[in-house]
């Protein structure tokens, strides 16, 4: 077997825990459903190639200011189906 094969059959990528999937676990029930409002209306617009009404900056500046640490690019990577949680 060749170390390529041996790596891809036995060496598991090191997941990275999803930042967006840790804000959203510890807000409350009214506020996750609020975020997800928001995160299905940027997913829905992508999908359906339209314009969302809210942005991932937009979003990211919002949680950012409420005192979390969430970037752009982790949101972006939620958003888009592209993170530790699919």
């Amino acid at each position: 077997m060749s170390d390529l094969l041996k790596a891809l059959e036995h060496e598991l990528p090191e997941l990275r825990k999803c930042k967006a999937r840790e804000v959203l676990r510890v807000l409350d029930e009214a506020e996750r459903a609020a975020v997800q409002r928001v995160i299905e209306n940027i997913r829905s617009a992508k999908e359906s190639n339209s314009t969302p009404e809210f942005s991932v900056a937009w979003l990211t500046k919002v949680l950012i200011k409420h005192g979390f640490q969430v970037s752009e690019s982790s949101m972006k990577r939620h958003i888009g189906r592209m993170c530790s949680c699919e």
